[in-house]
């Protein structure tokens, strides 16, 4: 007699909301084609990085944000984004989303009732050079510890924020970030340019120096325009310095402790020609040293 198979799930987990799942694959989807995805006990983590380094975003979502999470071993895969995000976009409006794979399988699966969508095979050990899970993990703890001393901490409302991304990129494609006297003010860059500006008092965080950094429009916009779909939370925080990457940390699930994304995303910078380089590379630390 044959002798039958038996698989086991090593990941099986329920998302009660698949409009937040699609909303962080959208947001993946904007920086990068590719992205890992990791699996452990107490954690889903989703990480890319820009091709050109000025972005880096990282989600981790923790075993309260499902409401049913069951994971078995610790595994990662390279997803390729819009491929999630056209499967999301079909289940978009599903009560629930299930995260499904299987030990010694190479695949992952999205299910809802009785539809299955199965990912591509790159499941296992595939190494990619653009996408390093340890370097990019390493850049978020040094830069974690890095802001505690050196940045100044914020909350704005994320309707706000995003409202202030939309009217500045309809002028121009740079936004200048400046604090000065807890004064906190966005202006479209070159500010000579456009008299448009938009100023807040920092009362919960007040500033112990001035800070002043100019960042892309375009890379701030392809997140800011999903945070409604993603967190209730009525602010989002993000970590500012001089000349140096702004973080965006979002919270998520109701309660905001379901996980939460870093969004960081690196200062432009003017050569001596007066012309405007690429953002400097976030996965290295040099622009970090003491001064």
């Amino acid at each position: 007699m044959a002798t039958q198979s038996v698989t086991k799930s090593c990941l099986l987990a329920t998302v009660e909301s698949p409009k937040v799942l699609e909303a962080i694959i959208n947001i993946f989807q904007f920086y990068a084609d590719e992205m890992i995805v990791k699996i452990t006990p107490d954690l889903v983590q989703f990480s890319t990085i820009e091709p050109s380094h000025c972005a880096l975003v990282i989600v981790n979502l923790r075993p309260s944000f499902f409401s049913e999470f069951k994971c078995t071993m610790t595994r990662e895969t390279i997803l390729k984004t819009h491929f999630l995000a056209k499967i999301l976009k079909r289940l978009g409006e599903s009560k629930q989303v299930h995260l499904y794979a299987e030990e010694g399988e190479n695949w992952v699966q999205l299910r809802d009732g009785n539809r299955c969508f199965t990912t591509p095979k790159y499941w296992g050990d595939t190494k990619m050079d653009e996408l390093n899970l340890e370097a990019m993990n390493s850049t978020h703890e040094f830069m974690t510890k890095e802001r505690v001393k050196r940045t100044v901490k914020i909350n704005l409302d994320p309707l706000v924020l995003d409202t202030i991304v939309k009217d500045c990129i309809a002028l121009d494609d740079l936004v200048k970030i400046t604090i000065k006297e807890n004064t906190l003010v966005f202006s479209p860059h070159p500010i000579d340019m456009h008299d448009v500006t938009y100023s807040y008092t920092l009362e919960h965080e007040p500033a112990t120096k001035n800070h002043s950094s100019l960042y892309s429009l375009n890379f701030m916009e392809g997140f800011t325009r999903k945070l409604q779909d993603l967190s209730q939370q009525e602010y989002t925080t993000f970590y500012f310095a001089d000349s140096h990457p702004i973080c965006f940390e979002i919270r998520l699930g109701d309660d905001g402790k379901g996980g939460e994304m870093f969004v960081y995303l690196a200062p432009r910078v003017e050569d001596d020609d007066d012309d405007w380089e690429d953002d400097f590379d976030i996965e290295f630390g040099d622009d970090w040293e003491d001064d």
